[in-house]
């Protein structure tokens, strides 16, 4: 599994690198948010964690808006094939 490697120290210099994780130690797993970005209610997230995954949040996306203000979604074309053979079925 590629995985995400900070290489900065904040939001201001954020850097990263990626690296490799054996998939059979991270899936079907549970891992906890750190306490130390938990807020001290322990009901909410703190800066620390903000700080932490703002980067990776940053940017904007040209989204394409329809008349009606909804994006604009691809919509695959629908074609049937033979399940046995796996060619396309013509239609007359």
């Amino acid at each position: 599994m590629v995985t995400l490697i900070s290489d900065g120290s904040g939001p201001e210099d954020y850097s990263y690198t990626t690296g490799l994780a054996d998939l059979a130690t991270v899936a079907n797993g549970e891992k906890m948010v750190p306490r130390e970005y938990i807020n001290q209610a322990g009901n909410h997230v703190n800066d620390a964690l903000k700080d932490c995954v703002i980067p990776l949040m940053r940017g904007k996306v040209p989204i394409e808006l329809g008349p009606d203000g909804l994006p604009v979604y691809a919509r695959l074309s629908k074609h049937m094939f033979d399940q046995r053979t796996g060619t396309k079925y013509t239609t007359a």
